[in-house]
């Protein structure tokens, strides 16, 4: 991975960003696409409704394991 893009992860990913899961263009295996609709596919796929809720519910399921986890770890 290219130096530059490391950079921009870590200087994300220390004012609080996760930066563990990013998409690409070239993930979409679809040669007759340009850059700019390969983007539009991303970004419409990532920001559907039901995304975001099972996102949010995961991160609260998480948030209860680990809540779970610490209490049992401080008996």
């Amino acid at each position: 991975m290219d130096d530059k893009i490391i950079k921009a992860l870590l200087t994300l990913r220390d004012a609080g960003y996760y930066t563990g899961n990013l998409w690409h263009i070239d993930d979409i295996d679809d040669d007759s696409l340009d850059k700019e609709e390969k983007l539009e596919v991303l970004h419409n796929s990532i920001h559907r409704d039901y995304i975001y809720e099972r996102i949010n519910d995961a991160i609260h399921d998480e948030l209860l394991i680990l809540k779970h986890s610490k209490n049992i770890s401080h008996e």
